[in-house]
């Protein structure tokens, strides 16, 4: 069995892990022939076991427009710029993530089938496009429906049904799987209390 090919690759040192860049040795640090500090002082050896914590892959390093150095992993602090789809790519304001239960304001959904986009679609029979539509001829209306294009799969199938094409996570909110819909907090206390006042009225 033939070995497999060498292909060499090229690690590299982050600023960061250069002990030359660091302020001189606090008085009570050792001055012995054996201690840190006259390790540090040597050249960078890359084969040293403590190089396995200072060498990084070129894809693994960032490069710093303030200070123009290489920056990696251990020496940057990653900071949230922006929410975006990764459906649709839009941006979504970090306002709405709360608001929208972390769902994207567009509907962007999937399907429970094969994973594809889900678009909303309505119920309504499109127009033939071979007959000459009016001018005031209205868009399709309700009841809408979430159908995918790749495996056909649609709302349908679970009795899921959407009175408008927008505010789809706000909709689904209110029912359960089969189109039931769902009691609120509001009206569990309201049936809690009557139940006990008609418990407390019976003889």
């Amino acid at each position: 069995m033939a070995p497999a090919p060498f292909t060499p690759y090229t690690f590299i040192q982050c600023p960061c892990s250069d002990s030359s860049q660091a302020g001189p040795p606090s008085p009570s640090s050792p001055t012995g022939p054996g201690s840190d500090t006259e390790d540090d002082d040597r050249t960078f050896d890359p084969r040293a076991p403590r190089s396995n914590y200072s060498l990084y892959p070129l894809e693994y390093l960032m490069y710093c427009e303030d200070c123009h150095q290489i920056r990696c992993p251990r020496c940057v602090a990653e900071e949230i710029v922006t929410y975006y789809c990764p459906s649709c790519l839009f941006e979504v304001p970090s306002s709405n993530l709360k608001s929208e239960g972390n769902r994207c304001t567009r509907s962007c959904f999937q399907c429970p089938v094969c994973i594809g986009p889900l678009t909303v679609t309505s119920l309504e029979a499109p127009p033939d496009p071979s007959l000459l539509a009016a001018d005031n001829a209205s868009a399709p209306s309700g009841p809408y429906i979430l159908a995918c294009s790749y495996c056909h799969w649609s709302s349908t199938e679970i009795d899921i049904k959407f009175d408008k094409p927008n505010g789809i996570y706000a909709q689904l909110q209110k029912v359960h799987n089969g189109g039931h819909p769902r009691t609120t907090a509001k009206e569990r206390k309201d049936r809690r209390k009557e139940t006990i006042s008609e418990t407390a009225v019976s003889p």
